[in-house]
């Protein structure tokens, strides 16, 4: 579920050791009735999900990213993205496919360690060392948070 105020800001400058993250100014915050921990959607060309927090070196009408969160939302230093508080529900079901042709999973529960607790989406990228892995399916929204009740589905790329 989306709530309703959404800002502009200009991107700051990225910040790599941290991940996950959207740092804000107080007085942007407020705007938003954002508390640190909220889960904010930013959009730039294209849209990441991250948990705000708060410095007192991000000046207002900035945004500081997490590289990881940056990357996620394709937006350039100095760029503009909109920002917007999320309020998650639990995921009842995703579905995960790999990104590669032939690779094979007998269990879709070696997912859930790396997945539990994380806000999820349609197109996700799980980590993993050898293969890529996507969220192709997140029930009962478009984002959701995966926790230990949550069915992992794996289904072959098609």
């Amino acid at each position: 579920m989306t709530d309703t105020k959404k800002i502009s800001l200009i991107v700051q400058h990225a910040y790599s050791n941290e991940s996950g993250y959207a740092f804000l100014s107080n007085d942007d915050r407020g705007k938003l009735g954002i508390s640190a921990g909220d889960y904010v959607k930013i959009t730039g060309e294209k849209t990441a999900l991250a948990k705000a927090r708060f410095h007192p070196n991000v000046y207002p009408g900035k945004i500081v990213l997490t590289k990881d969160v940056r990357l996620k939302s394709a937006a350039n230093f100095d760029s503009a993205v909109s920002l917007e508080k999320i309020t998650p529900l639990y995921a009842d079901k995703i579905t995960i496919q790999p990104r590669d042709e032939g690779v094979k999973v007998k269990d879709s529960e070696i997912f859930r360690d790396t997945l539990q607790g994380e806000l999820v989406y349609k197109g996700y990228e799980i980590p993993s060392y050898y293969y890529s892995f996507v969220v192709s399916d997140v029930s009962p929204s478009e984002y959701a948070i995966v926790t230990a009740a949550t069915q992992i589905i794996y289904k072959d790329r098609v």
